[in-house]
C-alpha cells in the first residue's frame, strides 16, 4: 500500500511538471588507419573514444551551435502547461464547446535566422513575440507591442532586432524570447547536454539535448552531429594529403640513394679492370659485392613504398 501510494504521488507530481523534451542521435567513430612508417601522424577519425566524445562537448562545437541556431535569442513557449493540467483544461473546452488550449509542444518551433542584440541593454527588460493568425508577428518589450512586421521580416527594438519564420500557419500564438549572454551561452548549453558511449566496447557515441521544445533539441543534435561529420570527413582529407606527401618523400629519397649506388658501382665497375691484378683487387670485388646488395635492398625497398602509395590513392578514391 505505501509502495502504490508512493508510486501514485510520484505519478501526480510528474504529471504536474511542464514537459521537457529530450531528443538523441548516434554516430559511429571510425578507427584511425594505421601508421604508414614512423614519425607520420595519426590518419584521422581519432583512435580514442574519450577523445572524440571530448570533441563532441567541446566549447568549439557548442558555440558553432549557438551561433548557428542564435540561441542567445531563444523563443520559448509563452504558456508551459503540465500535462494534468492540459488535461484538466482540454476536457473542460471540449465539454463548453470551446477552444482546445494550445500546446506548444505541437506546433511548429520558429527558427531565427538573424540576430543582433546589445545584452548589456536587453538584459533588463523582458521580450515576448506575438504572432496572429493573419501572417504577422509583433515584438514586445515588457509587455507593450515596439514593432509588428509580416512574418520573416525583421523585428526591431532599441536593443534587440531579430528575424523569425516557420511558425505554424493559421494559429495565433505566444512566445517568450529567452536572452542569453553571449559570453554564457557555452556554459548554458552544456546545461542541456549529454554526450555518452553505447556499449563499453562500442565505437558509437551518442549525443542527447533536452529542452522545452521537441523540434528545438531536435535541431541542436542535428547541427552537433552534422558538424562532427564535416570534421571527421576534412580531417581524414587532410590526414590522406599528409600521407600521401610522405609517401612521395620516401620514394623521392630512395631514388636519389639509389641513383648514389648505381654512380658507386659505375666506378668501382671502370676501376675493377684497372686494380684487377692489383692486391686491392679483393677489396674491389667486396666492395661491389656490398654495393650490390644494398643496391637490391633499396630497389625492394622502393617496390614497397610504391606499392604502399599505389594502394592508399585506391583506398582514397
Amino acid at each position: 500500500l505505501l509502495f502504490v501510494g508512493f508510486a501514485t504521488l510520484s505519478s501526480v507530481l510528474s504529471l504536474s511538471a511542464p514537459p521537457d523534451y529530450y531528443s538523441r542521435s548516434t554516430a559511429y567513430v571510425t578507427q584511425a588507419p594505421e601508421k604508414v612508417a614512423s614519425g607520420l601522424s595519426s590518419l584521422g577519425g581519432g583512435d580514442s573514444m574519450l577523445e572524440e566524445m571530448a570533441l563532441l562537448e567541446s566549447a568549439t562545437v557548442k558555440q558553432y551551435v549557438a551561433d548557428k541556431l542564435f540561441l542567445t535569442v531563444k523563443p520559448e513557449p509563452d504558456w508551459r502547461p503540465s500535462p494534468l493540467l492540459y488535461q484538466f483544461q482540454r476536457a473542460f473546452a471540449i465539454l463548453h464547446l470551446a477552444h482546445t488550449p494550445l500546446d506548444y509542444g505541437q506546433l511548429a518551433y520558429p527558427q531565427v535566422s538573424a540576430a543582433r542584440m546589445e545584452f548589456s541593454k536587453a538584459q533588463n527588460n523582458s521580450y515576448g513575440l506575438s504572432v496572429d493568425d493573419s501572417g504577422s508577428y509583433t515584438l514586445l518589450v515588457n509587455g507593450k507591442a515596439v514593432d509588428t512586421k509580416p512574418l520573416g521580416q525583421t523585428l526591431s527594438s532599441p536593443s534587440l532586432d531579430f528575424t523569425a519564420s516557420g511558425f505554424s500557419a493559421g494559429k495565433a500564438q505566444r512566445w517568450k524570447l529567452s536572452i542569453t549572454d553571449p559570453a554564457q551561452i557555452v556554459p548554458e548549453m552544456a546545461l542541456s547536454l549529454r554526450v555518452f558511449r553505447i556499449g563499453e566496447k562500442s565505437r558509437t557515441v551518442g549525443v542527447g539535448c533536452t529542452q522545452s521544445h521537441p523540434e528545438l533539441s531536435a535541431r541542436i543534435v542535428t547541427e552537433i552531429m552534422d558538424w562532427y561529420k564535416k570534421h571527421d570527413v576534412d580531417s581524414r582529407q587532410s590526414a590522406s594529403r599528409e600521407a600521401l606527401v610522405f609517401i612521395d618523400q620516401q620514394i623521392l629519397s630512395v631514388h636519389t640513394q639509389v641513383d648514389g649506388l648505381r654512380g658507386q658501382m659505375k666506378k668501382l665497375l671502370d676501376d675493377r679492370s684497372r686494380l684487377i691484378a692489383s692486391q686491392q683487387s679483393g677489396a674491389v670485388t667486396q666492395s661491389f659485392l656490398q654495393e650490390g646488395v644494398q643496391l637490391n635492398d633499396l630497389r625492394t625497398e622502393l617496390a614497397q613504398v610504391r606499392g604502399l602509395r599505389d594502394q592508399w590513392s585506391k583506398n582514397k578514391s
